[in-house]
């Protein structure tokens, strides 16, 4: 095969591309709505801490206890940041893990797309293979291409909840 059928159909390229794309705006979004859920819910039980001895005749929560506090709250978030935004965010999404997520979702790729991404980027497996037939793989892929729905591929309820308990608190 020459090097210019080798590579990747540049509207595959780009859907690849999209999706990855959003896949990180969705771990942003629920990352940072889990860290404000954290931060709304310590503060609202640190008042009640700090404050429900007052009224019941008691002294304020001394120094200490306040800082004792304060670090649990930031190592918390110090996790929830970690596991919920880096560790998620940073995590590579190889074009073969895009493709086979697209496949599962859309049946009308009959795997041409998985076939198209592999072969265009491990190019020693396509020479054992009829050019005529990895063309007409690819131009299945191209042709269901347009009518992927990239929204359709995410499970939004989580994010959703997410959403509204950062907003509630």
């Amino acid at each position: 095969m020459t090097a210019e059928a080798r590579k990747l159909d540049p509207r595959l390229q780009s859907t690849l591309a999209a999706l990855r794309r959003r896949i990180r705006a969705y771990v942003w979004l629920e990352g940072i709505s889990v860290a404000v859920i954290w931060l709304g819910l310590t503060f609202w039980l640190g008042l009640a801490m700090d404050y429900l001895p007052v009224l019941a005749g008691a002294s304020e929560m001394p120094r200490a206890a306040r800082a004792v506090v304060l670090a649990i709250i930031a190592c918390g978030l110090a996790y929830v940041l970690y596991r919920w935004i880096l560790r998620r965010t940073f995590a590579r999404l190889a074009n073969q893990s895009m493709a086979v997520l697209l496949e599962r979702r859309f049946a009308a790729f009959h795997d041409s797309l998985v076939t198209s991404v592999e072969l265009t980027e491990q190019p020693g497996h396509a020479e054992s293979f009829d050019r005529s037939m990895l063309e007409q793989t690819s131009d299945e892929a191209r042709s269901e291409i347009g009518s992927v729905r990239l929204r359709d591929v995410f499970n939004y309820s989580p994010l959703i909840r997410s959403v509204s308990g950062a907003v509630i608190l």
